[in-house]
């Protein structure tokens, strides 16, 4: 089965995480490959072409810009003359199918929409693709079975994000790692790694850690502002850092390509999460398959991913209970190391060669339908 991704985003989170995951684990299971294709620009793409996969960049699918959707879809059905797919999959964006599905329905592809985040039923093209579109479609993907709950009248399957098994460090390694941010080897090291945005609950972080300066700890924040709106927000962070007072303990390391190696450092991974939630998350699975316990808010996919032999999850808003939560984590040295067992036990279910023959096997159900 030979399969080609559609995406619309070339960022770094979760989508394309997903999807360069996928590149890096096709001998998982020989029985599919996968190509991606890209209406937008950005790292991902690279990152994806450095795997050996074929990837295509179709350029832009937005309906306000007629001729350069009517490029993109000539280069599609290029795509599709010269590599025979079998399926593709749109990954989230109701505009990748009004724009898309008619030219992969002539050339007999069939069509998955994998849905990553909840949709806007009311919106334009979300009604286009139930009224008109939704005959193109073969299958419906959500990656939890929070985010299939939240969409009622969907009918589909949930696979979970494969996610590539991090690596484990000498503990010369470790203490060297800490010592470029200048984290004495010592101390309790609390890490969030993700994308510059408010409902990530950083700023829920930094005021739980400011009631914790009687405790040994020292904080990384990853990731940096990747368009230009973020940019304020990552500023407004480091200011309010500043302002508690706990700026010599915070490290503001940006946007990163060695995460894997950075969580390996750590000892706890928090991302206290605000509304709305979140369908799943694997900056949750990294960090367990690291060994790192997890705290985080008690909703969306995290309810999925996080129990309470692995992590904390604290009521959403409850600033006193994340603080409580981590005041445990980094003074009770045994409870750590039992949750950090059983977070890399946890972790093994999301292991790409678990999911991603799920994933096939999905797929395959869409390629035998009609």
């Amino acid at each position: 089965m030979k399969v080609l991704h559609i995406s619309g985003d070339a960022l770094v989170g979760g989508v394309e995480s997903f999807l360069i995951t996928v590149a890096r684990n096709m001998a998982v299971d020989r029985t599919s490959s996968h190509d991606f294709a890209f209406t937008a620009e950005g790292p991902a793409i690279e990152t994806i072409r450095l795997t050996g996969a074929q990837v295509h960049y179709l350029g832009s699918a937005s309906h306000r810009h007629p001729r350069a959707l009517h490029l993109a879809r000539r280069r599609l059905n290029q795509a599709c003359r010269e590599h025979k797919y079998d399926v593709a999959v749109f990954h989230n964006y109701p505009y990748l199918v009004t724009g898309f599905a008619d030219v992969l329905w002539r050339r007999k592809v069939k069509t998955v929409r994998y849905f990553h985040n909840e949709t806007n039923p009311s919106s334009k093209l979300e009604r286009l693709v139930r009224l008109i579109y939704a005959r193109f479609l073969d299958l419906s993907v959500f990656d939890s079975q929070f985010l299939l709950r939240c969409m009622p009248h969907a009918n589909g399957t949930v696979v979970y994000y494969p996610v590539d098994r991090q690596i484990e460090l000498t503990a010369e390694k470790r203490n060297a790692i800490r010592a470029r941010f200048t984290t004495p080897p010592e101390d309790p090291l609390v890490i969030q790694v993700c994308r510059m945005v408010e409902r990530k609950g950083h700023t829920r972080l930094l005021r739980a850690l400011a009631t914790l300066k009687s405790v040994r700890w020292t904080c990384w924040i990853v990731g940096g502002p990747q368009k230009k709106k973020e940019i304020a927000y990552f500023d407004n962070l480091k200011s309010l850092a500043g302002e508690l007072g706990i700026a010599d303990r915070v490290r503001f390391l940006g946007t990163r390509n060695d995460v894997a190696e950075l969580l390996a450092a750590a000892d706890i991974f928090c991302h206290p999460n605000t509304y709305p939630p979140e369908p799943f998350g694997i900056a949750f699975v990294e960090a367990l398959q690291a060994g790192l316990p997890v705290v985080t808010s008690a909703m969306g996919g995290a309810m999925e991913i996080v129990s309470e032999q692995c992590g904390f999850l604290v009521p959403p808003e409850d600033n006193a209970a994340l603080a409580d939560a981590l005041r445990r984590l980094l003074t009770e040295d045994r409870l750590r190391l039992n949750m950090s067992v059983s977070a890399r036990a946890r972790g093994e279910v999301f292991r790409a060669s678990v999911q991603l023959p799920l994933l096939n096997a999905a797929l395959k159900t869409a390629l035998a339908s009609g």
